[in-house]
């Protein structure tokens, strides 16, 4: 579950900004915005890649990326259309 917070006047989680559906299983797999704004990313401790819609939480999109931990990704920043990810597998992806 990725957790997000405020820190306007006091620092508080935003308990309407939960993302769910993914296993990181004790891994810090590191979450990443859309170049827009309009979706977060994280990989997973399965190899995969999801992607949820920022403004409601849903996960609008799960897609196998490795074969081993999905430790990091990131959105290239002009094209919004294309994600890149990194894994225990020793290997970079990048997709579009």
């Amino acid at each position: 579950k990725i957790l997000t917070y405020e820190a306007t006047d006091k620092f508080r989680r935003a308990s309407k900004k939960t993302f769910a559906g993914h296993n990181v299983a004790g891994y810090a797999c590191r979450p990443c915005y859309s170049p827009d704004g309009r979706h977060i990313a994280s990989g997973d401790g399965d190899g995969k890649l999801n992607v949820w819609d920022w403004r409601n939480g849903r996960l609008v999109k799960t897609m196998r990326a490795h074969d081993k931990v999905t430790i990091d990704c990131a959105w290239h920043p002009k094209e919004s259309s294309t994600i890149l990810t990194a894994s225990w597998d020793s290997l970079i992806k990048m997709w579009q």
